[in-house]
């Protein structure tokens, strides 16, 4: 469904590391997904899943809120 999205919006082939598109999930299926796609994903806490299960799927970081994601991105790999 994800790659359906990034077709659809012109950006087809995003493995090739497009910094314009990035995943923000809450849950293993989100960052699984991201990764089959091409992209990077920024998680949260808030699906119920742990912060190392995330960050071992592929996460970039892990955020214990969308607030914290506000204040954290720009230490981020991502921040460019």
């Amino acid at each position: 469904m994800i790659k359906a999205g990034l077709e659809k919006l012109g950006k087809a082939g995003v493995g090739g590391g497009d910094p314009l598109a990035v995943m923000i999930g809450d849950s293993i299926f989100d960052v699984e997904a991201a990764g089959r796609a091409g992209l990077p994903t920024l998680a949260l806490r808030t699906g119920g899943f742990g912060a190392d299960e995330l960050s071992e799927l592929g996460a970039v970081a892990v955020f214990s809120s969308l607030e914290k994601l506000r204040e954290g991105y720009g230490k981020t790999p991502l921040s460019g």
